[in-house]
């Protein structure tokens, strides 16, 4: 997914997280106001709103298999910082990617790009997985 640059109203707190109640942030993950851009297709908006609780930081990794299932997003220091206080992580935890492999299994088989391909997530989801 390609970002959008942040409103400039999202430049303010970025200094001030620490004003921030843990209540003000935890209402802010679940609040859709990180821009991404649409799909490119009829009928897609040109900008969708979502949550940082749904959204992960690009970062160094740029994880390419990730990047295809779930919005990675990186719009410069401060506003990732200020977007960390607000929920997003630096990447999707072992439910997250079992819930999309449950959801629709034959697409993440095709995102995979083959079999051999779709077992490297599933190992990785094995090894990270708690099994006590």
């Amino acid at each position: 997914m390609v970002c959008q640059p942040l409103p400039h109203v999202l430049l303010i707190p970025q200094s001030h997280t620490t004003d921030f109640r843990t209540s003000d942030l935890e209402r802010l993950s679940v609040t859709p106001f990180v821009p991404i851009a649409g799909e490119k297709g009829a009928g897609s908006p040109a900008i969708r709103w979502l949550p940082p609780s749904q959204c992960y930081l690009r970062g160094e990794t740029k994880e390419s298999f990730h990047s295809k299932l779930f919005t990675f997003v990186d719009y410069g220091h401060s506003a990732n910082a200020f977007l960390t206080a607000c929920g997003t992580r630096n990447q999707p935890n072992v439910e997250e990617i079992a819930k999309i492999l449950l959801d629709d299994p034959r697409h993440f088989f095709e995102l995979s790009t083959g079999p051999m391909k779709s077992v490297q997530p599933l190992f990785a989801l094995l090894c990270q997985a708690d099994l006590t």
